[in-house]
C-alpha cells in the first residue's frame, strides 16, 4: 500500500495542474453583503463537497457542505459590510498558513508553497520531495499535530489561517481554542467525495484561498 500510495503521489503534480483553471472575477469593489453581484460560479466536474461563487469585485463566496461559508476577499480589496455572522472572512494575502498534509501537498503542485508558514506533520512522514524540501530548509516548521497544536508556535508565527483534515472534527476543543485565538480554520471534506478525482479537484479551492487560479 505504501509504494502504490508513493505512485500516486508522484503523478499528482501533473492531475492537480490540469484542474487547476483561471477564475479570477473582475474588479474591486466593497459595498455590502447583499449588494455582492455574481460573476460566475466555478465549474466543478468531480467534487461535491464544496462551490465556489465569484463576484464582480474580486470576491470569492467558498461553501464547504453545511460546515460554513467563507468569503475571500482580494488583496486591496475592502471587507463589505453587513456580512452574515455565520460567514468567516479570510483577508487575501494570506501567507501564514498552518496545513495539514494533504493541503500542503496540492498547494505544492501549483508553486504555493511560499503562503505556507507551518504544518501538523514531522518531517519525517513527508512523502513529496517538494515539501519535504521547503521543510528542511526551516521554511516551513512543524507546530504541532491536528489534536495536539501548539499553539504559542502557531500565534507567534502569525497565523492567518488553519487547513486541516476532517479529523479536526474528533477535536472540538482544537476548534475551541482556534476561535479563541481569532484563527480562522477551515476543514477540508475530500475525503467524503465520492468520484476517484472528486478530491483532486480541491486544487480549485486552494488556489481560490491563494489568490493562485493563474499558476
Amino acid at each position: 500500500p505504501e509504494r502504490a500510495m508513493r505512485r500516486r503521489i508522484r503523478f499528482l503534480p501533473l492531475l492537480l495542474l490540469l484542474l487547476l483553471c483561471s477564475c479570477a472575477p473582475k474588479e474591486r469593489q466593497g459595498g455590502t453583503w447583499d449588494e455582492l453581484e455574481l460573476d460566475h460560479r466555478v465549474e466543478l466536474q468531480y467534487a461535491e463537497q464544496f462551490s465556489i461563487d465569484c463576484y464582480q469585485g474580486g470576491c470569492q463566496k467558498i461553501t464547504i457542505g453545511t460546515d460554513g461559508t467563507y468569503l475571500v476577499v482580494p488583496e486591496g480589496g475592502e471587507v463589505p459590510a453587513d456580512i452574515p455572522e455565520r460567514v468567516t472572512v479570510l483577508q487575501q494575502p494570506l501567507d501564514h498558513i498552518r496545513c495539514g498534509s494533504g493541503a500542503v501537498t496540492m498547494i505544492s503542485a501549483f508553486g504555493g508553497l511560499d503562503h505556507v508558514s507551518s504544518i501538523n506533520v514531522k518531517e519525517d512522514t513527508i512523502a513529496v520531495e517538494s515539501v519535504a524540501e521547503v521543510v528542511n530548509a526551516g521554511k516551513i516548521t512543524y507546530s504541532g499535530s491536528y489534536k495536539e497544536p501548539d499553539y504559542e508556535a502557531i500565534t507567534a508565527q502569525g497565523t492567518q489561517l488553519v487547513l486541516d483534515s476532517n479529523m479536526l472534527d474528533s477535536c472540538p476543543e482544537v476548534k475551541e481554542k482556534y476561535e479563541e485565538l481569532g484563527i480562522p480554520f477551515v476543514v477540508i471534506r475530500d475525503s467524503k467525495e465520492v468520484h476517484p478525482l472528486g478530491s483532486a479537484e480541491w486544487i480549485k479551492l486552494y488556489g481560490a484561498i491563494l489568490g493562485m487560479w493563474d499558476e
